[in-house]
């Protein structure tokens, strides 16, 4: 005789309940929990174009993009990168821009978006940056990359970056220096010194883009042609700064023969020592030549004007002895006087 199945107490259901939550409780589950998933396999992605080279000057602001490709099987989800390039150690961490060198860090001018971006296979995206320079970048050949992460979480990202490929960036920051420097002023004080030390006013006028440090001398040349002293120019290292003009002063601080000299300045400036110059001449007389150069001045002018008075005068006498006035010399003078202050015409003489 068959027998039949008992149906199971209700209890007994109520009991595998119990056990596979006290499974779930068991330090055991948790250990699985806790280990690693399988590592994701590294994803595949092309990038164009993958090196691009850019010329600049200060101040420029370039734009560029760079396309991403998923040439993946899966979707991924990306999160842009940048990083300078050091060729003598390699990649180099970008810079938080408030700790940034400002002037020579690639990584920092480039702007790029950093967000999450969503890439089904076979779908692509174009990225797109701008490169600001700013007024205090150095000129010089830079370098960076820009990489693209894997991870929905951008630290996830980041741990994927050694696998992914890169799009470099080369750029030149070119120097648009214009150093000009020009001689607004140079003269000798005065043209006629009455001491030896004789002295010079100098003014030196900016019109580059560069703060200027002139260096030189002003060579005093003797009218045999050979030096007889030097001043040296601007010898606190004074800077014109770009528009300005600024003032030289030079004394000699010594003596100098008497005569006539000749002034040479001479200043270089600038990286390449470019150079400007002017030519000047003055004249150092003592005070006691001077004095007694003013006199004879006097003497001869006097004497001139007694010459003067002379042959004035002896043109009247010969003027009457021609109409037959007989006259001396001295009767013709005071008849002339005396015609001049009264206003008459010199043909009433009689």
């Amino acid at each position: 005789m068959k027998m039949e199945k008992m149906p199971k107490h209700p209890a007994t259901h109520m009991k595998k309940i119990f056990a596979a939550f006290f499974l779930l409780l068991s330090p055991s589950f948790f250990l699985l929990l806790l280990l690693p998933s399988p590592a994701r396999a590294a994803a595949s992605l092309a990038l164009t174009p993958a090196e691009t080279d850019l010329q600049a000057l200060p101040r420029d602001i370039l734009h560029g993009s760079v396309t991403v490709k998923n040439t993946d099987t899966r979707p991924l989800a990306l999160h842009a990168f940048v990083y300078n390039i050091d060729p003598t150690v390699g990649k180099v961490a970008f810079t938080d821009p408030s700790e940034a060198n400002w002037t020579d860090s690639l990584a920092n001018w480039i702007a790029i978006d950093r967000g999450l971006i969503m890439l089904n296979p076979g779908q692509s995206q174009t990225v797109d940056y701008e490169i600001d320079l700013g007024p205090v970048a150095k000129t010089g050949i830079y370098h960076a990359v820009i990489i693209f992460g894997d991870g929905l979480v951008r630290d996830d990202a980041e741990k994927t970056l050694p696998s992914m490929p890169q799009a470099a960036i080369n750029l030149q920051v070119m120097d648009d220096a214009h150093e000009i420097l020009e001689i607004a002023k140079f003269t000798p004080d005065r043209p006629v010194f009455l001491h030896g030390n004789p002295s010079f006013s100098v003014m030196i006028r900016n019109s580059g883009n560069r703060p200027e440090t002139p260096t030189g001398e002003i060579r005093i040349i003797d009218s045999r042609g050979a030096e007889a002293a030097s001043i040296p120019i601007n010898g606190q290292n004074q800077t014109v700064s770009p528009g300005a003009t600024a003032a030289f002063p030079a004394s000699l601080g010594k003596s100098l023969p008497p005569g006539s000299f000749k002034a040479v300045l001479d200043l270089a400036y600038g990286p390449s020592q470019a150079r400007i110059g002017d030519t000047v001449f003055f004249w150092y007389l003592p005070w006691y030549i001077a004095a007694l150069l003013f006199g004879l001045l006097l003497i001869i002018g006097g004497l001139f004007a007694l010459y003067v008075h002379a042959r004035y005068m002896r043109w009247h006498y010969e003027r009457l002895r021609h109409l037959g006035i007989g006259m001396n010399k001295r009767e013709v003078s005071r008849r002339v006087l005396d015609l001049r202050k009264s206003g008459d015409n010199i043909s009433n003489f009689q």
